[in-house]
């Protein structure tokens, strides 16, 4: 299981592979229609902001996050920290 970010309601979800295929799609998220866009998090990216990488890895494993973890993460999305996404997929 993988998670994406749905930039139209700037929320981490879980995110599926359509057919069994290993492909992502729009609909891939947990309750996100077609029309919303989703971006899959690889923990891998250079580029993803060092708190949303955290919180990623923490989700993959099924850790639980603090508080200021999630502050963080919020904060680096908020000021545009996946903005790079959008001109990459």
């Amino acid at each position: 299981m993988d998670i994406a970010f749905c930039h139209d309601c700037k929320e981490l979800t879980y995110a599926l592979p359509d057919h069994n295929n290993g492909i992502h799609t729009n609909t891939s998220g947990a309750h996100f229609g077609p029309r919303h866009h989703l971006s899959v998090l690889n923990i891998n990216d250079p580029n993803l902001p060092a708190p949303v990488k955290w919180v990623v890895l923490k989700m993959n494993r099924d850790i639980e996050c603090t508080d200021n973890e999630l502050l963080l993460a919020a904060l680096a999305i908020e000021l545009g920290g996946l903005d790079y996404l959008l001109k990459t997929s």
